[in-house]
C-alpha cells in the first residue's frame, strides 16, 4: 500500500458542513428538564466533584479553562472533517501530542433548570496508547488513533439527579459527536465488581471478561489494550 493510499484510509468520511453545524450548535435537550452542552471555562470544580464521586477525575484543568478541550472536535463539527484533519496533521508534524489529546477531548455536562451542573461525561483519545507510540516516533499510528478512537473516561451524575436517564443521554450525545467525526471505536473500562455489564450492553457496547484485552489491529495499529484483573473493558466498534 502506498503512503497516499494509507493516508486516505486514515481520514474519516467527510460530513456535509450544514449537517455538522447543526450538530455543533447545541445545547441539546436532555431528560428531566435538563439540557446537554459542552462544558464551559470555570466549570472545572463542579465537573471534578461529580467525577470524583464516580471514582475518576478530570485531567489538565487549565486546558478546559483555556478553551483547548474539544478545539479539534469543534473544527470538525463546524468546518467539516477535512478542516479537522488538516489541523490534526499540523499537530502531528509539530509532534504536539498535548494539542492532539486536548483538542479531541469532549467534556459534556447536563445542566438543570437552575443552571447547576448535575452530570458530566468525558471522552478523550487513548493517551496511554498514543504516548508510547509518540515516544517511539510512530506518529502515523498516533494519527490513526487520534482520528478513529475515543476513550470513555467517565460518566457522573449528581446523586439527587440519578435514575432519570441523564447519564445515558450524556453518553449517547458524546458518542454521536465522535461518530459524526468518523470515530471507529469507543472503549472504556469499569471495575469488575460494579454491576454495569447490562447497562453498557444496552448502549451497544461489548463487555469483555475481567482482565481481558483487545487488539487495535482492525485500525491498523499493532497494539493490544490490556486490562487489570479487576477491570472489565467495554468496546463499541463502528467500522
Amino acid at each position: 500500500m502506498t503512503k497516499k493510499q494509507n493516508r486516505r484510509r486514515t481520514r474519516p468520511r467527510a460530513i456535509p458542513k450544514q449537517r455538522t453545524a447543526r450538530v455543533a450548535l447545541g445545547p441539546w435537550p436532555g431528560p428531566a428538564e435538563t439540557r446537554i452542552r459542552a462544558a464551559a471555562p470555570g466549570e472545572v470544580p463542579a465537573i471534578d466533584a461529580l467525577l470524583h464521586a464516580a471514582g475518576t477525575h478530570l485531567e489538565a484543568h487549565d486546558a478546559l479553562d483555556a478553551g483547548q478541550f474539544g478545539a479539534l472536535v469543534r473544527t470538525g463539527l463546524l468546518d467539516g472533517t477535512d478542516a479537522m484533519f488538516a489541523e490534526v496533521e499540523a499537530a502531528v508534524r509539530a509532534w504536539d501530542l498535548d494539542r492532539l489529546i486536548h483538542g479531541m477531548t469532549t467534556v459534556l455536562v447536563a445542566e438543570d433548570e437552575a443552571g447547576d451542573v448535575v452530570g458530566a461525561v468525558v471522552m478523550l483519545p487513548p493517551g496511554q496508547v498514543c504516548g508510547p507510540l509518540a515516544e517511539r516516533g510512530v506518529w502515523g499510528q498516533v494519527l490513526r488513533l487520534i482520528l478513529t478512537t475515543t476513550k470513555l473516561r467517565g460518566i457522573a451524575v449528581a446523586e439527587a439527579a440519578r435514575g432519570r436517564g441523564i447519564g445515558t443521554a450524556l453518553l449517547d450525545q458524546a458518542v454521536s459527536l465522535h461518530q459524526h467525526l468518523g470515530a471507529a471505536l469507543v472503549y472504556g473500562q469499569f471495575t469488575a465488581q460494579d454491576d454495569l455489564e447490562a447497562y453498557y450492553r444496552t448502549r451497544g457496547f461489548d463487555v469483555l471478561a475481567p482482565g481481558a484485552g483487545f487488539s487495535l489491529n482492525p485500525l491498523g495499529v499493532g497494539v493490544t489494550v490490556n486490562a487489570y484483573p479487576h477491570e472489565r473493558l467495554i468496546t463499541r466498534w463502528m467500522l
